[in-house]
Parts: C-alpha cells; structure tokens; sequence
C-alpha cells in the first residue's frame, strides 16, 4: 500500500506540459471520499491542458509542504485532467487543493470537501486496477473507467472496486451480476453483496434479482471491505415512455467541445461552444449546449 500512496498522490512535473489544444476524449469517472460516500459518476470529457491554483492549505504531507498558490499546468487528456475538468460542472469535486512544494511533481490533498488525513491519501485506480504512474501521467483514453477514492490510513489494505451490471425487467424482476476486482485489477464474482432493491445477497456467480417497483429502478451494490459500485438506472417501461436524461450523467469541460450520445442520459456541457451530436431517437436531457445534432 505505500507504494500506491506514492503513485497516487504524486504527479510527474508539469514542465513538458503540452501547449497545443487536444482534442477532448470521454472516460468515466468516479470519485469515492473515506466515509464510502460517492461524489462524482458521470462520463466526463476531458482535452487540455488547463490551469490548476495550487492551495497553500494544502498541508496533508505536513505543515510546511502546502502549496505556493502559484498555477500549475496540466497535461491532459490524463486522469488528474479529467478530475479536474468535472469540477466545471460538479460542485462536489470542485476545488482541488493540490501543492507543489515537492520537486517530484504535485501532491493531491483535497476534492471538495474531502480532504485527506496526514495518515491516508487519494488513490487511484485505472480500469479497475491501481495506477502505475502518477494522475498527471496517466494518459486517458476514450471509454476508459478512472476512480478516485479516500484512503484515510495507508496501512489498511486495498479496498475491492465493485462493478454492477443490470438487463432489463423481466416479469417483474431486473437481472443483476456483480463482480469485485482487486488491486491488480483480476476480477471475481461479488458473493454475499448487498443490491439495493434486492431481497437476497448475490450468489456464488455474484447475480441476483431486484424488484422491478418503480418507472425508474436506481440499483447500486455495496460489500465489507469493498468500495460502493456504480450505480445502474433501469427503466422498466417502453422506451418511448422513460424519462428523458434517467440513464446517467455526461459532462462537457469549460472549453469547446463536441459531445456524442447514444443512450438517455443528462448532458451538461460546461463552457466555452458545445455541439452534442444525439443518436435519432434518443430523449435525453442538456444544459449549457450550443448545438443538437443528429449524429449520422
């Protein structure tokens, strides 16, 4: 674990940051504080680079070590750029306290309100296992899955990320499999996780049922000793009769951005001049955009 603490929270140098406009590129994020409690999970896009104020405050690695309140470039598309990004269009993650009293690169001390303890740091975790290198350095890919999450005391061990997965309603009844990948990101089935909506705790295979009560079922699933999953809406009504925007949320960054859509998820596009491009058919809800077009 102290050798993650050392990748999660310390950034390369921002020196070789990129000058040129890059193109934005949508990855998920997640970001988890210590109590467990979920900030952010939305498909975000993120180009770059921006400009970040580093925090005199942020005094996590000690007293003297805050930051200079100096701004700092970072490279983007990265998994710190994207973090940053969200806070254009979610409160929640929005400040980072970030210090650059290090001449190995940045340290992340806060997200939002969320700020971590002298004994803990923000990890990070990329497509479902812990990352190699640092925030700043980890290159974003379009579809990649990135979470952020509070460890409040470095010598815990490593928390498993669950996945949930849900199809649609069947005779009253939403099928649900869950799995649990550990810190080298090897995945196994969720045994004995509670599913909200659900009577039992998933089986051997890591499935079970939840009732299909509602118009719209929010279904998430929580274990000991594991993070919180994703959270899946399913609509168990005809399409043409679901609420517009139920599916999820995709946010844009403060810059000029082209947005794809195929499936019935908010939209919030952020600043600058956004084009979101909608498969026909799809209801989905937007804030902020510029231009609806219909993708070919």
């Amino acid at each position: 674990m102290v050798g993650s603490l050392l990748i999660a929270v310390s950034f390369s140098s921002v020196a070789s940051a990129a000058k040129t406009k890059t193109k934005s590129v949508p990855a998920e994020l997640r970001v988890i504080d210590g109590k467990g409690r979920v900030l952010a999970e939305q498909t975000q896009y993120t180009g770059g680079p921006l400009t970040v104020k580093t925090d005199p405050k942020a005094t996590c690695f000690g007293p003297d070590d805050g930051g200079s309140g100096d701004k700092v470039e970072i490279p983007a598309p990265t998994a710190f750029s994207l973090l940053a990004d969200g806070g254009a269009t979610n409160k929640a993650i929005k400040p980072l306290s970030i210090t650059d009293a290090f001449s190995f690169g940045l340290g992340l001390c806060g997200i939002g309100k969320a700020v971590s303890p002298s004994t803990g740091f923000w990890a990070l975790n990329v497509n479902h296992a812990q990352a190699e290198s640092g925030g700043d350095s980890t290159a974003v890919s379009s579809g990649d899955s990135i979470l952020w999450y509070l460890v409040e005391d470095f010598n815990d061990p490593s928390p498993a990320e669950l996945v949930l997965k849900a199809k649609k309603a069947e005779n009253g009844e939403i099928p649900v499999k869950v799995v649990s990948y550990d810190a080298n990101g090897k995945k196994t089935p969720a045994v004995g996780a509670g599913v909200t909506g659900a009577d039992d705790v998933t089986d051997a295979k890591g499935k079970t049922v939840v009732a299909a009560d509602g118009k719209v079922v929010a279904i998430t699933a929580t274990l000991d000793g594991a993070l919180p999953s994703n959270e899946v809406a399913v609509c168990t009504v005809r399409a043409k009769k679901c609420p517009a925007g139920y599916a999820g949320i995709v946010a844009g960054t403060k810059g000029n951005d082209k947005i794809k859509i195929d499936a019935p998820v908010t939209v919030l596009c952020g600043g600058g001049r956004d084009v979101v491009k909608v498969k026909g058919g799809v209801r989905f809800k937007a804030k902020g955009c510029e231009q609806v077009q219909e993708a070919k």
